[in-house]
């Protein structure tokens, strides 16, 4: 373990992003065993690619639910996006809480607690109360209800993908070509391009691509303490 203190920047206390992801409604699924095996395979696929941007690693937590700990706040856009890469968007609820942490930092999530802690249970609370794929909170509600209008929008639309859509969207932001996405799954290209025509999926990644740049932005915004707070509460819906 290491202390908070020496993770402070310009005299504040450090950020952190909590994910949480639980699967929705997992007891009632078909083959449970199989969900929660790739509810592994996820946990080990994003310890691998985030290891460098972890505080505490993904583990875990709940049988059907995960979490980790981010100090690299432009990265939780892009592990959520990841999480939608295994889990279509309606299988699988994420909260994602950002603030400071009030423990020591330890390699497991479970030994510590804090503002990021406490605002990722209330953000996949919210999300699994009202049916929401992504819901983030800080403590600005200005912010949160800026960043929740815009996974709310992209959950809406994420959502309404068929198996096929989503399986297509994710292989062309791995392969970044409809020739190779049709190649891969051995199928036309014009199959490709005639699935993927109505899901708005260009739009989709424009905006993904802005909200690293986004989450990077509240270290400093949040960092400005109560000020940031009486921006407009009544905005942190949901």
């Amino acid at each position: 373990m290491r202390d908070l203190a020496p993770d402070r920047k310009n005299g504040r206390a450090s950020l952190y992003a909590t994910v949480t992801a639980d699967l929705v409604e997992s007891r009632r699924l078909g083959n449970r065993a199989d969900a929660q095996d790739k509810l592994g395979r996820l946990v080990r696929s994003l310890n691998a690619r985030f290891k460098h941007s972890l505080a505490a690693p993904f583990m875990v937590t709940l049988g059907d639910e995960i979490q980790g700990l981010l100090h690299d706040l432009e990265q939780a856009p892009r592990v959520v996006s990841s999480i939608h890469a295994t889990f279509h968007p309606s299988e699988i609820s994420v909260g994602i809480g950002i603030g400071q942490i009030a423990t020591k930092v330890s390699q497991r999530v479970t030994e510590m607690d804090g503002p990021a802690f406490i605002n990722a249970r209330g953000a996949i609370g919210t999300a699994k109360k009202e049916g929401l794929e992504v819901v983030v909170r800080t403590r600005d509600g200005f912010a949160d209800g800026v960043l929740n209008a815009v996974y709310t929008l992209l959950g809406g639309v994420e959502a309404g993908w068929t198996k096929p859509q989503w399986e297509r969207f994710n292989l062309y932001k791995e392969l970044g070509k409809v020739e190779k996405v049709a190649a891969r799954l051995g199928i036309s290209k014009q199959s490709v391009s005639k699935s993927l025509r109505n899901t708005l999926w260009s739009r989709v990644l424009t905006v993904e691509s802005h909200l690293p740049e986004i989450f990077a932005s509240l270290g400093e915004s949040l960092g400005k303490g109560p000020a940031a707070e009486s921006r407009g509460a009544a905005g942190a819906r949901p």
